[in-house]
């Protein structure tokens, strides 16, 4: 049976940002959303893992959609599944309940239509290239995570709702009144090389798994399989503060000494978590 009113997929936004709102537009809740495309409605929190091969074919086939909706997701979540077979270390989430997303505010007053990108959901990708921004990771009014979409009609009495992703889901704040958390102030570059190599690490990771292969030290390997046995993702599965939009902004309050150590103690982590067999993920291409 084919279905109506379906919103179009975004070119790289990740399944579980659009059937949420599908459930939205079909009246019907997440759960249910996944449970009639043949999904087990308890893991919501790995709707993304889920939504690959026979299943998206499925919800194409289902909704009208062409072949190439969610093809990024795509592409990017089974290169995934071949690292994480079952596993989600990777990925933002929340007690296994629900898929938890980071967000650049610049990039979400400039969507026409409010979604979340498939890269907005793991751990490494933490930095906006576009804007030279750290990701947010919380509502900067009420410090929740965001998560996905709850329809108004179907919460309880005395919780909230949001239709689009473009405000927080708890206190409703737009993500548009948040200015950026820009890397570059004074005309300086605020973040220390050994942060900035993270970032760039965690960039090139994503780009690896858009692509299925990736080069370590020059040499390219076609087995995204592999990745584990040449280079480190620990820091790609960790939270990392000095990493994170809060400590950016809240920096400068620190004395020259506390700074000094911090930067010393992150250089040591950085070098444990992303060198440990002395290699690198190579991050060639600047335009991903």
């Amino acid at each position: 049976m084919r279905l109506f009113n379906v919103p179009a997929p975004q070119p790289f936004e990740a399944a579980s940002s659009w059937i949420s709102r599908f459930a939205l537009s079909q009246g019907i809740s997440t759960g249910e959303a996944l449970e009639h495309f043949g999904a087990d409605p308890a893991l919501k929190g790995k709707i993304d893992g889920m939504v690959i091969g026979e299943v998206l074919r499925d919800i194409r086939r289902q909704c009208g959609l062409p072949p190439t909706a969610l093809l990024v997701h795509e592409r990017v979540m089974t290169s995934f599944r071949k690292i994480e077979p079952t596993g989600d270390s990777l990925l933002l989430h929340k007690a296994g309940s629900k898929a938890l997303f980071n967000f650049c505010p610049a990039c979400v007053k400039s969507m026409r239509t409010p979604h979340i990108p498939i890269h907005w959901r793991f751990i490494a990708w933490r930095w906006c290239p576009e804007h030279d921004s750290i990701l947010e990771s919380r509502c900067r009014m009420c410090g929740e995570r965001q998560s996905s979409l709850v329809d108004l009609a179907m919460t309880s009495p005395g919780k909230n709702g949001r239709p689009w992703f473009n405000a927080c889901q708890y206190c409703g704040v737009p993500f548009k009144s948040f200015a950026p958390c820009q890397l570059i102030k004074d005309e300086e570059r605020i973040d220390w090389p050994i942060q900035r190599k993270v970032l760039v690490q965690g960039r090139a990771f994503l780009a690896s798994l858009f692509d299925g292969y990736y080069s370590a030290n020059g040499i390219v390997k076609n087995d995204i399989a592999g990745i584990r046995e040449d280079i480190s993702l620990k820091a790609f599965e960790v939270p990392i503060d000095l990493l994170s939009a809060e400590w950016f902004r809240g920096d400068a309050d620190e004395s020259q000494f506390t700074r000094m150590k911090r930067r010393w103690r992150f250089r040591w982590i950085a070098n444990r978590y992303l060198t440990p067999k002395s290699k690198l993920i190579d991050a060639a291409r600047e335009n991903r």
